[in-house]
């Protein structure tokens, strides 16, 4: 259960424009409490005949695991069109609910044998846990060898085992025909799944989709492909796809070239050259703006893919040049399968290349550069359609980019260059971040940025010290050179425009971005006023809440619907409404699936509205009483536990450098931890409220702890390597996560005290918690930053402590 939702992940990176973790643990879970739901409103009949229905869960999960993921990833859903279409919105939910078969079906199948097996059930319980830890690093492991859209059907192979292992321990009755004839159709259908993989899904307007067409075609060929937990790498000769770089229209034409995708998208591409003379285009890149103000540069490349950037600097002498790339199987790609195509580039002997993530290099190197170019920022900006603003930048940070600054040489050069939006975004708040990191070094931002633009992309310089007059000339020249307009240079005046490149509004007032770069280095009150005014979110982001490509304003909608009519969702950032549709549906399905059915039961068992009387319980005067702390207490427990789950995980994308490697080392230290806390209470011989109250109590202290130290804690292993980063992240939740596994069983304890009939709606109500609570913790991490998601969980766990105190007391 758990591998498979480390495959889930990795399909979607590749399906859709993000990894959509949230969504997959909010779908686990609502299928896991369903499961709770349908455990007790069918329990007599299923411990009865158990081996029946544990051999039907069995038979279901295996078939579901081969084969939901597929039927699902096959329906015509776009969550581009969410806001507009009710019919998306059907879409998606089907799609949940495929999704959610197999984590019911297995989820039924656990606590049907935790249920019926109660004297065994610390053993039982140890080996689920045990085996839950494995499959977080066994999940990680898989990806290494299988490929993205094949992961949830391979992992059906340890249902299909454990179908085998339950055969041979309950073998069917060989009179039984009909038994056989399913079990054989099952196995069947969990062979096909594996014979014939599926195609590989993708969105129809991801740019490898577009490959993919081509070479349906013959007009493409796939050369080279890579899998692994950062990404489906895939390299295709094209000869009609060719991209020129942001180069001017009077560029000479881009050599042959490959383009690399990375999980679908445009990664970048190789040039089939052997030196940068064959490629005269390099020279009329805006990229190459800072290049030209620096002789015979140091350079640091962060997050380069293809080479070209080396090629680049290269052609402007460039003494050394170190390339930072966080994917090693996309490095062993260009330097052994792909080495002959690209000239060898990465191993010439000017260049060093190093395989860590671009920010874990900034913050283990002491190394100083005349020139950073952060290549991983590079790009159209709207090709996801704005559902990159879910994703985590940590280098496109005011910490990250004040890294960068830090290792610079004296007169040193950071340099982002970013596709040119309409309404400006992403440059605007590439100005603003760079004033801000400037400015927290100590210096004078409006002293030390240059920006220019042409008609595709704008350069964004910062430079380490304040700008010369000589460097201003030669950006000048630069910029002339290029074709480019300056939209910011220290002392820049109206006199100073050029109509190289026309951009509204043409009112003699200068380009948005001329306009965005003098408030955003005006006062800080007119510098508020413009970011409040502007209709995207331009606010610089930080470590607290690294969201870069999130633009989404609330208040803008209005605005946007007035000017753009029926086309307004083409223009709002899709990140934040998708996660706020997801967190609509599940609200309503974990309603109707699990907490409806429980309220039911509970109403037909205590006689509500039957005209019976209840003749079951602890205390008749509680039979007919609403359980309202039960409610409470096991609601936050849901939302506490979620939330912190979901801070941890962001948390550690940055540490361990990847959502995959985080996703399992919270899942891993969290289940097996959590797990031997809740065994332990069978230990303290204490009432089941002071556990409540110690061990929610314990988790405040621990959550306010983690929020101040933990990033420093984790800072004094960055040098180590990702493995040893991986063991000490699941080590470091360790104290946390088992104090988390005291409140469910210690609340348990008491609803047995009080009523045992109590215990299906503390489950549906901790089911539903937990379902909401991870698109919730997203939507709050992207609004009010992490810092807010640790308060909330803390708060949560507060709201329980307090409760049982309030029940004691009463």
């Amino acid at each position: 259960m758990v591998a498979l939702q480390i495959g889930l992940i990795r399909a979607l990176s590749v399906a859709g424009y993000h990894h959509f973790t949230y969504l997959v643990i909010s779908t686990a879970l609502l299928g896991f409490g369903a499961s709770g739901t349908l455990l007790s409103l069918v329990r007599r009949r299923a411990l009865g005949g158990f081996n029946r229905w544990a051999f039907a869960a069995l038979l279901l999960c295996a078939v579901s695991i081969a084969w939901t993921y597929r039927i699902a990833a096959s329906l015509p859903l776009d969550v581009q069109y969410l806001l507009y279409s009710i019919r998306q919105v059907g879409w998606l939910a089907l799609y949940l609910l495929l999704l959610f078969v197999p984590f019911c079906a297995g989820g039924f199948l656990i606590g049907l044998i935790l249920t019926r097996f109660t004297e065994k059930v610390g053993v039982l319980y140890a080996l689920n846990l045990g085996a839950s830890g494995f499959g977080g690093v066994g999940g990680v492991l898989l990806t290494f060898v299988v490929q993205p859209e094949r992961l949830p059907g391979a992992l059906s192979v340890c249902a299909a085992a454990a179908l085998l292992i339950w055969l041979f321990a309950f073998p069917p009755d060989r009179h039984a025909p009909v038994s056989l004839v399913v079990i054989a159709i099952a196995l069947a259908a969990v062979g096909a799944a594996l014979i014939f993989p599926p195609p590989m899904f993708m969105d129809q307007y991801k740019a490898q989709a577009h490959a993919i067409r081509l070479e349906e075609q013959g007009d493409a060929r796939l050369l080279a492909a890579q899998t692994g937990p950062r990404g489906q790498i895939d390299v295709y000769d094209a000869p009609s796809i060719h991209y020129t770089l942001f180069a001017s229209p009077l560029a000479p034409l881009p050599p042959d070239q490959l383009a690399v995708f990375t999980d679908g998208n445009l990664a970048g591409t190789i040039f089939q050259i052997n030196s940068p003379e064959q490629a005269p285009i390099l020279t009329s890149l805006p990229q190459s703006l800072p290049y030209r103000l620096l002789d015979r540069p140091d350079v640091l490349i962060l997050g380069e893919t293809s080479g070209v950037n080396v090629w680049l600097a290269l052609e402007y002498g460039a003494r050394s040049v170190t390339v930072v790339q966080a994917d090693p199987a996309l490095v062993r790609l260009l330097r052994g399968e792909l080495g002959g195509l690209d000239g060898g580039v990465l191993d010439r002997p000017e260049v060093t290349v190093v395989i860590t993530e671009p920010r874990l290099f900034l913050e283990q190197t002491t190394e100083r550069f005349d020139l950073v170019h952060v290549a991983a920022a590079e790009g159209m900006p709207a090709s996801a359609g704005g559902l990159a603003s879910l994703r985590e930048d940590y280098l496109l940070t005011v910490e990250g980019v004040s890294l960068a600054i830090a290792r610079l040489k004296p007169s040193g050069l950071l340099s982002v260059t970013r596709g040119l939006q309409s309404p400006p975004r992403d440059n605007v708040r590439l100005f603003a971040l760079l004033r801000e990191a400037v400015d927290r070094a100590g210096g004078n931002p409006a002293g030390q940025l240059l920006q220019a633009r042409n008609y595709l992309a704008a350069t964004t310089i910062a430079s380490v010290d304040p700008i010369e007059d000589e460097r201003l000339a030669c950006f000048h020249a630069g910029t002339e050179d290029l074709l480019m307009d300056s939209d910011y240079f220290p002392g820049i005046t109206p006199d100073d425009f050029t109509s190289r490149n026309l951009l509204p509004p043409n009112s003699g007032l200068g380009s948005y971005y001329y306009q965005a770069a003098q408030a955003v280095l005006g006062s800080a009150s007119a510098r508020a006023e413009f970011l409040n005014q502007w209709i995207y979110d331009l606010r610089p982001p930080s470590d607290d809440k690294p969201y870069f490509h999130s633009f989404f304003k609330l208040k803008s909608l209005p605005h946007l619907l007035e000017t753009y009519g029926d086309r307004w969702f083409q223009r709002v950032e899709l990140g934040f409404a998708v996660v706020l549709v997801t967190l609509v549906l599940v609200l309503v399905l974990g309603v109707i699936l699990v907490l409806v059915p429980v309220l039911v039961l509970r109403c037909r068992s205590s006689g509500l509205g039957t005209g019976v009387p209840a003749t079951r319980g602890r205390r008749l005067g509680q039979r007919r009483r609403f359980p309202l702390w039960a409610v409470v207490h096991f609601t936050f427990i849901g939302l506490g536990f979620m939330f912190l789950e979901m801070l941890f995980i962001q948390r550690l994308t940055r540490f361990l450098g990847d959502p995959i490697f985080a996703t399992a080392a919270v899942l891993t230290s969290i289940l097996v931890f959590a797990g031997a806390g809740s065994i332990s209470q069978s230990r303290i011989r204490r009432s089941p409220i002071f556990r409540i109250v110690a061990g929610s109590t314990t988790v405040v202290v621990l959550s306010l702890l983690y929020a101040v130290a933990l990033d420093s804690i984790l800072g004094l292993a960055v040098q180590a390597g990702v493995a040893a980063r991986f063991v000490i992240a699941v080590v470091a939740l360790v104290p946390i996560s088992f104090f988390l596994g005291w409140q469910f069983p210690a609340g348990i304890a008491e609803l047995d005290r009080m009523d045992d009939r109590l215990i299906p709606i503390a489950w549906a109500s901790n089911g539903v918690a937990s379902v909401v609570a991870a698109p919730l913790a997203v939507l709050v991490a992207m609004t009010g930053g992490f810092g807010l998601v640790a308060g909330i969980a803390g708060g949560c766990y507060g709201v329980v402590a307090v409760v049982a105190l309030i029940r004691s007391a009463g």
